[in-house]
């Protein structure tokens, strides 16, 4: 058994595993017989039971009592995309906008890696998100 078969196998194992622990991940065969599963997020089942997510504030006590400069520069978040599901891009641009204070955002790029879908909807978010649309593939 060479090291990359018995690689495919341990993956192919952990795949079947997170299929089989979340309902809204399914794992189908590849095109191949070589070919690795493809692991498909049912985006259907996935709206109904996560439409608001609330992130809680995780930080220790003492991190709590840190008073931070406000004087910070700013950020771009860049989000490399293909075949993504438009309604969790929206959701990662839309929890970005409500957790990043708006003076530290400066906007967030998302990279189509000649994804076949149309995003016009997520440039309308909001002004500070900007599409990139790559000519080819890149493999990003």
């Amino acid at each position: 058994l060479s090291s990359s078969s018995a690689a495919s196998d341990v993956y192919k194992r952990q795949v079947r595993q997170l299929s089989d622990s979340v309902s809204n991940i399914r794992v189908r065969k590849g095109n191949e017989a070589n070919d690795e599963p493809k692991v498909e997020l049912n985006t259907m089942e996935y709206q109904k039971k996560f439409k608001v997510r609330e992130i809680p504030d995780t930080r220790e006590g003492p991190c709590l009592e840190i008073e931070y400069d406000k004087d910070l520069p700013t950020a771009s978040i860049i989000i490399p995309i293909h075949n993504e599901s438009a309604w969790i891009l929206s959701r990662t641009i839309n929890s970005i906008l409500n957790k990043t204070p708006p003076q530290y955002l400066e906007e967030i790029i998302i990279i189509d890696d000649l994804d076949p879908k149309n995003l016009d909807m997520i440039i309308k978010i909001d002004p500070k998100v900007k599409v990139i649309h790559n000519g080819k593939r890149e493999g990003l």
